[in-house]
């Protein structure tokens, strides 16, 4: 994996006729989480409140939890695809983690109290050797509430809460409370509400806290059981003296509460609730919403308050289309028991709320009042790992998920595709909710799909509930990776490339920086060129327009090339004076997918012979998953190019590198260079054994070129219109029945145009003698007598004749003298010379 960054998964939406990816580093998943003790009811009467982390994770985890500034240290050991609960987190005595003072009917004005102020040796730390999934829980009987935990990596700089609406006793409140990470952290607070201990309402209050310390503060007043709701409270990390700035972690909820009032009824019993606040750079522009279901049917819509904060009061939000209006405290709100499309200008941060009693529930059923901060659509997420839970009193557990009606094929829920209840979202059209119910347990539960989706889960049970999200992705959507493959000219945006490809690097602004840093060298060697580029005075190349919003398109010049496959993020600073940090920076990074360069194949079949033609055949899809859309060739002698994914080509003798480029439908490139050898012609020689015959004599003909192809067909003209043609070798016999000057030809085939030149030999075939002799016998001689024979002997072709093999040379005529015992016949040979 990339050594520079953690790898990382994209996702990558085909919108509005544009690929849009988004960088998906960073998701609820982590190893790195701090978490407080925040404010419970008990706290102020019995101290019977507990609370409790729960640990969910798909590897093998080793996790430590310590306490700031403690002694305090637990090792945990969890199972792959399993769950573990902590032990109880420590309440009283020496080491007391609650974010809890002494009440403030004892303290003197003016000094931290129940609950409000800095806690030192209090801040809970959870780390693991791997990424797992966090969740923080603290109940006191049928009194209980529960918070999904980011991790420090998503930690932000700027912060609002949405807090339930504070109706139960003297001794609740409506609380917030921010954790620091880094030392010197200056945090300036401005609550929405006249504090516990009085500061004012709407005036900034400034704090620097250390690493691991906690501040809480709480809405007042003391006495009352309705007291305001802590919503539209701002918190912010700002420049401590040294001009450095450092993100925080903020967590919103209510020492108890029953939700009220509300137009759907009264409620039935009251609960806490708390959940860690999205900060500002992960609000997102779009929200599909769900209500909860009844605890005994599926099916049955609860009546849900659906909360939206703003940061810039003139933000336009829509619900199904219609401008919201009455924002108190920066923030929207209704009711409704129904699927509905949450749209902004400006990004926004969503929460939604259960309530309790039969009306708001949609009928006899149980429940409690519980608060769920809400992900964006674009923060989906394709893999999610929760915890149910059945503590305490809790009966059933639910998922409300919602996602591309395109995903449900693929969805599945802890590895089932069946589901309690689905249907389309009213709002927007491709859209379903699924639910899925069951009895209550402690156990691990999944979901995945290869479509992207936001979910909530929840417990239900006798006055008694829990809720939080259930996965979401926690990244800067204010950037948003733009990728243009160099290869493919046909659209401006690909969802990725692959190593080796020249790209064109762009990123899509949510704003118009004055500066922008692209801090490539951080990528060493992964990427070419990899020097930083400074762009003082940024210019948008154009812009994009993403469901409704646009943004600005900045791109490097010049082409870039990644070297290896993996997920790279592109760290880039983006700089402007509305970035809520001490810088007007923020660091932003944006993903790109780089594949595996697609495997440039190609066969080819062929003689080896210089005359016949050679077939060359790339196939259309490669053997690592590309689908090819161009095909170019280049071959060297004479130099030539070709396109398509079959081309036919003679060449000549030699040894040859042919390269074959592709293109992918995606726009990555790949290329291939092959070797091969061509040779030429058989050169076509033979000879002929022996020299000179007869005619009537065999003669034996044979084919002596040395060939670098196999040759398999030797043809034989012997000049006297007799030809043959054979393919068991090389040699052929011949009688020739008439003397004569034959011219015998000869070529060599090794295919059906791959023939040698034509060859030949002139052979003489001599005629044979014809002989005849006499002799003055007469009969038969006497014993003493003589004979005479008188021999002739002549060559039709005028050939001399010369002697008789195996005899000395005898002219003619000749005469024998012999004498002849008996009557006996003399039978006498000639041979011409060189005849056999």
């Amino acid at each position: 994996m990339n050594s520079a960054f953690k790898s990382a998964i994209t996702m990558c939406l085909f919108l509005t006729g544009t690929w849009v990816c988004f960088t998906q580093n960073i998701t609820n998943k982590g190893t790195d989480f701090w978490v407080g003790y925040g404010h419970h009811q008990s706290m102020e009467t019995s101290n019977n409140q507990d609370m409790i982390l729960y640990f969910s994770a798909e590897q093998a985890a080793n996790v430590v939890v310590t306490i700031n500034n403690t002694s305090y240290v637990r090792n945990y050991f969890v199972p792959a695809n399993g769950v573990l609960a902590s032990e109880t987190i420590p309440k009283a005595g020496a080491i007391d983690a609650r974010l809890y003072s002494l009440q403030c009917t004892f303290v003197p004005p003016g000094f931290p109290c129940g609950g409000e102020g800095f806690f030192n040796s209090h801040a809970i730390h959870i780390t693991s050797d791997v990424p797992i999934v966090v969740y923080a829980h603290i109940y006191d009987g049928a009194n209980s509430g529960a918070t999904m935990l980011m991790p420090v990596e998503s930690w932000g700089y700027y912060y609002q809460t949405l807090n339930s609406k504070q109706n139960y006793a003297a001794n609740c409140f409506s609380w917030a409370y921010v954790i620091a990470q880094h030392d010197n952290t200056v945090v300036e607070i401005t609550p929405s509400q006249t504090t516990r201990r009085g500061a004012p309402a709407n005036v900034p209050i400034t704090i620097t806290l250390n690493r691991g310390q906690v501040y809480q503060t709480m809405a007042g007043p003391e006495a009352g059981s309705i007291k305001p709701e802590f919503t539209g409270t701002k918190i912010r990390s700002i420049a401590n003296a040294a001009g450095d700035c450092f993100p925080i972690a903020v967590f919103a909820g209510s020492s108890r509460t029953l939700g009220t009032p509300v137009a759907c009824g009264a409620a039935s019993g009251g609960d806490n609730d708390n959940q860690q606040c999205f900060p500002y750079q992960v609000w997102g522009k779009r929200y599909l919403t769900a209500p909860t279901s009844n605890s005994t049917t599926a099916s049955t819509p609860m009546w849900n308050t659906f909360k939206i904060a703003v940061k810039d009061p003139i933000t336009v939000v829509k619900r199904n289309g219609t401008v919201l209006t009455g924002m108190t405290n920066n923030t929207y709100e209704f009711i409704t028991n129904t699927a509905d499309l949450i749209e902004a200008d400006k990004p926004v941060m969503v929460a939604q709320f259960i309530h309790s009693g039969t009306a708001c529930q949609g009928g006899p059923g149980v429940g409690d009042p519980e608060m769920i901060y809400i992900s964006p659509i674009e923060q989906g997420i394709k893999r999610i790992g929760f915890y149910r839970n059945n503590r305490t009193g809790i009966t059933v557990n639910y998922l409300t998920l919602i996602i591309p009606t395109a995903g449900l094929s693929s969805l599945l829920i802890d590895g089932s595709s069946t589901f309690t209840h689905t249907y389309t979202h009213p709002n927007l059209p491709g859209y379903s909710v699924v639910v899925r119910r069951w009895p209550a347990a402690q156990a691990q539960a999944t979901a995945s799909s290869d479509s992207s989706f936001t979910a909530i889960t929840y417990g239900l049970g006798s006055v008694e509930s829990y809720g939080y999200n259930a996965g979401t992705y926690l990244n800067n959507l204010n950037a948003i990776s733009h990728i243009h493959n160099i290869p493919d000219p046909s659209v401006s945006q690909h969802s990725h490339t692959c190593s080796k490809t020249p790209v064109e690097l762009s990123v899509l602004m949510a704003y118009q920086p004055t500066r922008l840093d692209w801090l490539l060298s951080q990528l060493g060697t992964s990427i070419t060129p990899n020097a930083d580029i400074i762009d003082n005075a940024p210019v948008p190349s154009g812009t994009v327009v993403v469901n409704g919003i646009t943004y600005y398109k900045y791109t490097l010049p010049g082409s870039y090339i990644f070297n290896s496959s993996d997920t790279f993020e592109i760290p880039i600073n983006g700089y402007h004076p509305n970035i809520e940090n001490c810088y007007n920076r923020e660091n932003l990074k944006v993903s790109v997918i780089v594949k595996p360069k697609p495997v440039a194949e190609y066969s080819f079949t062929h003689t080896g012979c210089t005359l016949d033609p050679v077939n060359f055949t790339s196939p259309a899809n490669t053997s690592n998953g590309f689908f090819v859309r161009d095909y170019n060739w280049t071959f060297p002698v004479p130099p030539t190019t070709a396109t398509g994914p079959s081309v036919i080509r003679t060449l000549p003798p030699g040894i040859h590198n042919v390269k074959l480029d592709i293109v992918t439908q995606e726009g990555c490139a790949g290329d291939t260079t092959r070797q091969i050898t061509i040779y030429d012609k058989p050169p076509g020689d033979f000879e002929a054994t022996p020299a000179a015959l007869c005619s009537g004599n065999q003669i034996t003909f044979t084919d002596t070129s040395s060939a670098a192809i196999a040759v398999n067909t030797w043809y034989w003209d012997f000049g006297n219109g007799v030809t043959q043609t054979v393919t068991t070798g090389p040699s052929v016999t011949y009688t020739y029945p008439l003397p004569g000057s034959y011219r015998v030809k000869h070529v060599a085939r090794s295919s059906a145009s791959c023939v040698s030149d034509t060859v030949f030999r002139d052979i003489v075939v001599y005629a044979k003698p014809t002989v005849s002799f006499t002799n003055d016998a007469n009969g038969c001689l006497t014993p003493a007598g003589t004979v005479n024979f008188t021999g002739s002997a002549a060559a039709a072709d005028g050939q001399a004749i010369t002697s008789m093999p195996g005899t000395s040379m005898i002219r003619m005529p000749m005469r024998v003298t012999r004498i002849l015992q008996s009557c006996k016949t003399l039978r006498i040979i000639f041979n011409r010379e060189h005849i056999v």
